[in-house]
């Protein structure tokens, strides 16, 4: 397989049209209230995957330009297997953030440490890697809460407490998501890559968590 990464290796000639894209997005996003979303789409094996790699190459080469974007890269597909795609995303976006502000590496990994306590798929890996929390040790707490209940009137309010607790948490996240995006300079590109080829539910899911933590302006 090819590995092609810059637009020097590019036999089609598509680095106009990324031209062309980046500004359209620098256009109408002054239009838009919030972020501003774009799909492109084409047949599988097409190049999508090849086009977004060497864009975001000619990206980072004139990150110093001004009116150039801070880019992050995310791939759906590689947390395809995973339930709940909000700490793959949150995972990758703290990975880059790392390279550039590790103050706002650390405060996003604290704030998405606080929602994991609330997630309901805690029991994988993943949240353990991100935010620290044993999945295990989660588990046994919630069986010994589960216990300690009298009835259902108590489990009735445990379960508004963990959905108002989970909501507080995310509000909290995307402020230091907005907080970090707003700092940059004039915006942020993030680049969604592989939804293709995850399953459908999945990728439904990915798309909806990315619309309501980057639901911020810039």
């Amino acid at each position: 397989m090819i590995n092609i990464s810059t637009f020097q290796e590019d036999l089609l000639e598509l680095q106009d049209f990324a031209r062309r894209l980046e500004k359209f997005i620098e256009t109408e996003q002054g239009f838009v209230d919030g972020s501003l979303v774009i799909a492109l789409t084409s047949k599988f094996g097409s190049g999508k995957t090849t086009f977004l790699r060497m864009w975001k190459s000619s990206l980072e080469e004139a990150a110093e330009e001004e009116g150039k974007p801070l880019v992050i890269s995310l791939n759906a597909w590689e947390s395809d297997y995973y339930g709940d795609p909000l700490f793959a995303i949150i995972s990758a976006l703290a990975e880059t953030i790392q390279k550039k502000d590790e103050k706002s590496a650390k405060k996003l990994r604290d704030k998405a440490k606080k929602l994991g306590w609330f997630a309901a798929a805690a029991g994988n890996q993943v949240v353990k890697k991100l935010t620290g929390i044993d999945p295990a040790e989660t588990a046994n707490r919630v069986k010994s809460k589960e216990a300690e209940r009298t009835g259902s009137e108590q489990h009735i309010q445990d379960t508004f407490s963990i959905y108002e607790g989970r909501k507080r948490a995310m509000q909290s996240l995307k402020e230091a998501i907005g907080e970090f995006v707003s700092s940059s300079k004039p915006w942020v590109l993030f680049l969604v890559d592989e939804l293709d080829r995850c399953r459908p539910d999945y990728a439904i899911t990915y798309l909806e968590t990315i619309k309501h933590i980057f639901d911020i302006k810039g």
